[in-house]
């Protein structure tokens, strides 16, 4: 990774003649900063004391295109001794903001924070050391807080450096870096020629031995502008209307407009562009699974054979068949079922053997193995005289022989095995696939929103507008190799490797170092050579060279070049960190499909159209994600977490009691890893989580009211507590008010709210073991009842029952447990609320309990305190109660739920409520399910997870969902 650092220096007295201490930080970063990028300005901010003490300096330095190349001096202004005595210790907090604006940001709108509270002792050089680390991108961690490169957690921003070398008046920085705080060293020599500023400050010109400034983009790297110090009397309070908020104006000369096209005569700009490309951890320890692979330090889709993008969605074709989608779904070109938009990668519904996908502006086709073409999205590219958009796939016309499709902007053309071409959509609405007049003998074709063009048999190419007047053959007798159309411009590949393109140039798309149009005369791309793959976009163009590499050119604007600027290029500029590519598409935004399968993207997200999860410009490539690798699931009220094969555990949703256990009660609506656990299984309850540890011990975190987290306190925890006395669980469970945990032993041990089992009602806060109740193989726990399965097939209960929740025809509570009377084959149970499901081992269902919302299945919304059948299911491999809702997983991998449905937590494309099961969409392969309060979630063969439902606290975990929210990937936060 190409890092830099910052140095400043602090003197830290009264005057310079006495006793002080010199601070010596580093910032470095693993965003890449700059004009355009997500880092566009860099933030200090020094109090004394903790953070609500007094500023004593405040500098914000507008960071421009050659900012990560040159050097950046920062200055802390000069700090009095706390205490006032020469010989007493003090602190000092600094705080490091990345900002996405150039004039500075509020702590809510850093893109990543890093944070110190310092302890320091008089005459020493202390080194403090920050890292703006990609783990840490948009983690909110409290003003008290750091957040853990490594981890992604907020954890104490309490530091205390030893004191590193002895001060003298001209001292730099010296000894070693601080171990203590995880950062990266300089790649300079650390260097501090420290020069006093008017307020008596110092500022550290830094030394070092960075690359100078890139000029190949004919001299657009943005001056940088840094907002003044904030002048404070070195032992005066800072005076109310002194200006410290980030909204200090910066100089006018800062960053050149993104918009501002480079002159036409920069021809400089063939040469490679010098980019400083982040590099995460890649450890993804224990491994990503079937579906993933470990990109950029999270495991990320995997398996795709290719990519096509429009204006507003992507989709890849994966080496199974199928086809996920991302992005906007206006009118349904995801084909996922539903008009909602994703920002991670989700299924098509439906299609299998799929040997070819293409994208146009609202709508997505499929060429399948048996030569039938599949469309979905705007009613424009079906072909069935309707007006009606279509939210998955349907089969045009009568097309059986198709060996390649294209997609435009409202039409659609298949190329066939007998070399003809078929084309239908508007402007004639209703059209059926028929033939293009004049296109026979076609080896390829493209399609934009100007016409179609083709590759004919002799090499050479013919074009047709959209008013299907022919056009004559392009002046080029031989040697064309592929075509692609733009929305404004052609450009194709010869044989021999070079480019070619004519039409509107005014942002350069041609690639011939000027913006002068060409007509109907193709130019010759400058310096391009060895291509193997071409495509043209909205007024741009990339090209995937033999080499792996890609480069791009014309409108640069929202990052869509991929080299980190929002700078125009009139000739190819590479592609960085884009090697061993396979295939590359654009339009507005970027996607390439590595050699190992994985996909990365880059530019325009606002529709999530990059599958990074986060609908944010991205102006380099980033890897499409997906949380994969997943072993097992549960799910709380309004959270869920999920442990991969390494024994980690991710969670997401609801937090105010500390249920995600990453130490802070913010919602998470993506995965966090759970510190300090390494799991053989989760369980959750309503507002706490608990993890059997790979040595028979028990973690639980979060509510504590009842003793739920079995520590022997009533204490709410935001980070994983060890349950007391538990050496050899195998399993665990909670529920509202309580949790139990079954050992290896076959023993039961319940704790927390009343009705644990023992003969009373009395809140346990340490486990209890339930008397004559051997040989448990699982147990579930509801408000106020607990139900285990033994190993002999049959189920017992006790707790409240004024529901029927026990089963026994009665609605007495039982302080012991009793058998259910008329179960047999229990091969599993599950309960929440006052309502409890079991399946049996010959795939039957049965629930009885509270049944208001119709989430018994049997038709009816009438309590039963006796088991009754789930209609219709005869196949169950296992079951999921929610709060008034139930979800059943098939044999074959099929989901079906039932019951409430208000906020689409069935998960079948309605609002619909349901008292029998119904399927849920766009889903299979499904080898686990569990359910929350108003969601549910499913894991994948693959080892990846969907959710859908109820998403107002972030339960799905693939970022906010609003609206019907069908299953949709679930994605690590970036």
């Amino acid at each position: 990774m190409n890092r830099w650092s910052l140095v400043f220096a602090a003197c830290v007295v009264t005057s310079c003649a006495r006793p002080r201490t010199e601070i010596v930080a580093r910032v470095d970063s693993e965003l890449p900063w700059g004009f355009g990028r997500q880092i566009q300005s860099l933030q200090i901010e020094v109090r004394r004391g903790v953070e609500d003490g007094e500023v004593r300096s405040r500098r914000v330095t507008a960071l421009g295109d050659g900012a990560g190349r040159s050097t950046l001096p920062l200055t802390i202004g000069v700090l009095p001794n706390p205490a006032g005595d020469p010989g007493s210790p003090g602190t000092v907090w600094v705080e490091a903001l990345g900002c996405a604006a150039p004039t500075g940001c509020t702590r809510e709108e850093a893109v990543v924070a890093q944070r110190a509270i310092v302890a320091f002792v008089p005459e020493t050089t202390l080194d403090l050391r920050l890292l703006l680390a990609a783990r840490c991108a948009g983690v909110p961690c409290n003003v008290a807080q750091r957040c853990e490169p490594t981890t992604g957690m907020c954890v104490s921003a309490v530091v205390v450096p030893p004191p590193i070398g002895t001060l003298s008046e001209d001292a730099g920085p010296v000894g070693p870096p601080n171990d203590a705080t995880p950062m990266v060293t300089d790649g300079g020599d650390g260097g501090s020629d420290a020069t006093a500023d008017a307020d008596g400050s110092t500022t550290a010109d830094v030394a070092t031995d960075a690359p100078p400034a890139d000029h190949n983009d004919a001299g657009t790297d943005a001056p940088r502008a840094d907002v003044p110090d904030v002048p404070v009397a070195p032992d005066v309070p800072v005076a109310p209307d002194v200006p410290v908020a980030p909204d200090v104006p910066v100089a006018p000369d800062v960053p050149v407009a993104p918009d501002v096209p480079v002159a036409p005569d920069a021809g400089s700009d063939a040469g490679p562009v010098v980019f400083d490309v982040p590099e995460y951890d890649r450890s993804c320890t224990g491994g990503c699974g079937a579906g993933a692979a470990c990109v950029e330090g999270q495991c990320s889709l995997s398996g795709a054979t290719g990519v096509a993008v429009g204006l507003a969605h992507s989709c890849a074709r994966m080496s199974d068949g199928t086809v996920r989608c991302w992005g906007g779904n206006e009118r349904g070109g995801l084909g996922d079922g539903t008009d909602l938009p994703h920002a991670a990668p989700g299924v098509v519904t439906g299609l299998t053997d799929v040997a070819e996908v293409d994208v146009g502006l609202h709508g997505s086709c499929a060429r399948k193995t048996d030569g039938t073409v599949w469309c979905w999205g705007s009613y424009q590219i079906i072909n069935d005289a309707t007006t009606s958009n279509r939210w998955s796939p349907v089969r045009i016309g009568t097309i059986s022989t198709a060996a390649q499709v294209v997609v435009g902007s409202t039409s659609a053309c298949a190329r066939l095995s007998d070399r003809t071409v078929h084309c239908w959509g508007f402007p004639n609405a209703g059209s059926r696939p028929g033939a293009v007049v004049g296109f026979t003998d076609v080896a390829s074709i493209a399609l934009g929103a100007r016409g179609l063009c083709a590759v004919l048999g002799d090499n050479t190419v013919r074009c047709q507008g959209p008013s299907s007047n022919s056009l004559p053959a392009i002046n080029h007798p031989t040697g064309v190799a592929e075509v692609a159309v733009g929305n404004y411009h052609i450009c194709y590949r010869l044989l021999d490797g070079t480019v070619r393109c004519w039409g509107s140039n005014t942002n350069g798309q041609l690639g011939n170092g000027t913006t002068t149009g060409s007509g109907l005369t193709p130019v010759v791309v400058t310096g391009l050579s060895n291509v193997a793959q071409i495509t043209a976009g909205d007024e741009n163009t990339c090209a995937r060279l033999l080499d792996g590499t890609v480069r791009c050119w014309g409108y640069g604007g929202t990052g869509r070049l991929g080299d980190g600027t929002d700078v125009t290029r009139l000739v190819p500029t590479p592609v960085p960190g884009l090697v061993s590519v396979a295939s590359v598409d654009h339009w507005g935004h970027g996607c390439a499909v590595l050699n190992d399968g994985t996909i990365r993207c880059w530019g325009y997200n606002q529709y999530g159209q990059l599958g990074d999860g986060v609908p944010t410009v991205r102006p380099y490539p980033i890897p499409v994600t997906g949380l994969s690798d997943v072993v097992d699931v549960a799910a709380g009220a309004e959270h869920t977490c999920a442990r991969r094969t390494d024994g980690g555990v991710w969670c997401w949703g609801r937090n105010y009691s500390g249920t995600i256990g990453d130490g802070t009660t913010i919602d998470r609506s993506r995965p966090v890893l759970v510190p300090s656990v390494n799991a053989a299984s989760v369980g959750m309850g309503d507002d706490h989580s608990c993890a059997v540890r790979a040595d028979g011990r028990v973690n639980c975190w979060g509510r504590n009211v009842r003793g739920e987290l079995g520590d022997g306190t009533m204490t709410q925890s935001l980070a994983p507590v060890l349950v007391s006395g538990l050496t050899t669980a195998v399993g665990v469970t909670g529920g509202d008010r309580g949790t139990c945990a079954w050992l290896n032993d076959g023993l039961l041990r319940c704790w927390g709210g009343a009705y644990v089992g023992d003969g009373t009602s009395s809140t346990h806060v340490t486990p209890t073991a339930v008397p004559a109740l051997g040989g448990v193989a699982q147990a579930a726990v509801g408000t106020g009842h607990v139900c285990a399965r033994t190993t002999d097939g049959a189920l017992r209960c006790w707790g409240l029952n004024a529901n029927g929740q026990l089963g026994n025809s009665g609605t007495s509570t039982a302080l012991r447990p009793a058998v259910v009377p008329g179960l047999s084959g229990v091969a599993g149970v599950t309960a929440r609320g006052n309502s409890t499901c079991a399946w049996l081992s010959d795939g039957a269902a049965r629930c009885f309990g509270a049944n208001a919302d119709g989430q018994l299945g049997d038709g009816s919304e009438i309590d039963r305190s006796a088991p009754v059948a789930v209609a219709g299911l005869s196949t169950v491999t296992s079951m999921a109660l929610g709060s008034g809702h139930a979800c059943a997983l098939l044999s074959g991998g099929a989901v079906q739920c039932w019951g409430r449905n208000r906020v689409g937590t069935l998960g079948d494309g309605s609002f619909d409520a349901r008292r029998t099961a119904a399927a849920v969409v766009a889903l299979g392969g499904v080898v686990q399910v569990v359910s929350g309060e108003l969601h549910s979630c499913a894991r994948l063969t693959d080892g990846t997870l969907r959710c859908w439902g109820d998403d107002q606290f972030g339960a799905l975990g693939s970022g906010r969902c609003t609206g019907l929210c069908p299953p949709r990937p679930v994605a690590p936060t970036r």
